[in-house]
């Protein structure tokens, strides 16, 4: 991935005489490799085509149903499973034909409860989720070498239901 400084002195050069004006935005390429989102398994499903339904959706990491942005997808551990690998879409619990994390990867079979990792969400994932279908955002951890701790706490219930005011009961 090029520095803003090598973008500068490859692109700058050709831009000091046409007047135009170079912005860079290096947000994404500084955050978005630095965060998961940990998911576990809730369910397989091998039909025509295969599908992982995982507990995390595209409340959590919209990206991938609202541009097919595309994010790395592993299990957290080895498969114990004797069926091997197949060729699954990963999907979320929400019951919308868009929620779905990765189409078409080639997994190991998993077993219910297994973790599944979805890679390069530091960007965008917190920022742009959800309460869609009254879905609690997770909770956040940063981890620091060997050490971690939590940054936001997990919603529930309560916050989701906290904005809204008492309405007169109707007849």
């Amino acid at each position: 991935m090029p520095t803003p400084s090598d973008l500068l002195s490859t692109v700058g050069q050709r831009l000091t005489h046409s007047g135009l004006t170079l912005v860079l935005e290096p947000g994404r390429s500084l955050i978005g490799d630095v965060a998961l989102l940990v998911t576990k398994v809730v369910g397989v499903k091998r039909n025509v085509n295969n599908y992982i339904v995982v507990d995390g959706a595209m409340t959590e990491l919209i990206r991938p149903a609202l541009y097919n942005a595309y994010h790395h997808i592993e299990l957290t551990e080895p498969s114990r499973s004797q069926l091997g690998h197949d060729v699954f879409n990963i999907v979320g619990p929400v019951c919308e034909s868009t929620d779905f994390l990765g189409k078409k990867r080639y997994l190991p079979y998993p077993e219910e409860g297994a973790g599944v990792a979805i890679f390069d969400v530091g960007a965008y994932g917190s920022c742009m989720a959800s309460n869609y279908n009254m879905r609690c955002r997770p909770v956040e951890v940063m981890v620091n070498g060997n050490t971690w701790r939590i940054i936001k706490k997990p919603e529930n219930l309560e916050d989701l239901l906290r904005p809204f005011v008492d309405l007169p009961k109707v007849p």
